[in-house]
């Protein structure tokens, strides 16, 4: 994990709305040769922030691979720029968390074991 200052303050303020409704993610999470802002390792969820500098071409291209290489890895990725963090940033960390619970309830669903139905007995 890097320090918090290398954070931008979008995300420094935003960490502390996650806290708010009970969510810890890993900040500055490295996966590979990635740093993700925010990262649910265990259920697989990278969130990003994109400032200004990502409405660029070339640097929505980056994103873009960015979010291929996650996505074969099983990750699922929610971006949000820093415009709709700064306007409802609460809104935002909700829909992480309802997003967490999805993937949740999906992992459980998942790791129940198989059960043979009647008619093959």
């Amino acid at each position: 994990m890097f320090p918090e200052s290398s954070q931008s303050k979008t995300e420094i303020k935003f960490m502390k709305v996650l806290k708010s409704v009970g969510l810890t993610p890993k900040v500055q999470h490295r996966f590979e040769a990635m740093t993700l802002d925010f990262a649910f390792p265990e259920e697989k969820l990278a969130v990003e922030i994109d400032g200004p500098t990502h409405e660029t071409s070339y640097q929505r291209y980056i994103d873009r691979r960015r979010d291929l290489v996650l996505l074969n890895r099983g990750w699922r990725v929610i971006r949000y720029n820093s415009e709709q963090i700064h306007s409802n940033p609460e809104k935002y960390a909700l829909e992480i968390k309802q997003e967490l619970e999805k993937i949740r309830k999906d992992q459980h669903y998942d790791k129940k074991p198989y059960s043979r139905p009647a008619f093959f007995d």
